[in-house]
Formats: C-alpha cells, sequence, structure tokens
C-alpha cells in the first residue's frame, strides 16, 4: 500500500512538471 502510494504521488508530480513544462513552451 505504501508503495503505490508513493509510486501515485511520484506520477502526480511528475505529471504536473510536464504540464509545466508544455505551458513554458
Amino acid at each position: 500500500n505504501l508503495r503505490i502510494n508513493y509510486k501515485k504521488r511520484i506520477t502526480f508530480i511528475f505529471r504536473k512538471n510536464i504540464i509545466k513544462i508544455l505551458r513554458s513552451y
């Protein structure tokens, strides 16, 4: 359960960063 939560959190942050980069361009 902890590992799944951790992965979910990383994916969420990763998505946020991608959106930020896309908006930057």
